[in-house]
């Protein structure tokens, strides 16, 4: 069997050298066809029983706690859902204070 065809090494075993097609400085450059759908990163502070129910639905629906928000989040933005900035009451039945 020839080597050659074979080989699916970037290095070519004869000569040592690089193959052409690997070789990344005379590539031509092009947008990442993807750039617009990247996500933006963000930091929150969130409450421990925010992070609880998340961290516990997560593992239920088996995937990672910040897939599950952003699934959560882009389920209200597509569907439009309205949002209350009223504060609601806590697992214990306080007032929830987000500034605690």
């Amino acid at each position: 069997m020839n080597d050659s065809i074979t080989n699916n090494s970037p290095i070519d075993p004869i000569d040592n050298e690089i193959k052409p097609e690997y070789d990344l400085a005379k590539m031509k450059c092009r947008p990442n066809p993807f750039a617009k759908r990247l996500g933006q990163q963000l930091t929150l502070s969130l409450d421990a029983e925010i992070v609880d129910y998340f961290e516990t639905a997560a593992r239920e629906q088996g995937i990672s706690c910040q897939e599950l928000m952003v699934r959560y989040l882009q389920d209200c933005a597509v569907n439009n859902r309205p949002l209350s900035t009223e504060l609601p009451l806590t697992a214990t039945g306080d007032l929830y204070d987000h500034k605690r």
